[in-house]
């Protein structure tokens, strides 16, 4: 069984915006280390 817990954020405009621009970079990281991890993969087959 999973429990989530859901959470509302109240920010000002200065740190929402700060916030999307972090979770746009980490978005990047992620997507990046996932290909890198796939064409690792790939060339060992």
């Amino acid at each position: 069984m999973k429990r989530t817990s859901i959470v509302e954020l109240v920010v000002d405009k200065r740190s929402e915006e700060k916030l999307k621009l972090l979770c746009s970079i980490s978005s990047k990281l992620w997507n990046e280390v996932s290909y890198a991890r796939r064409r690792m993969f790939f060339e060992k087959s």
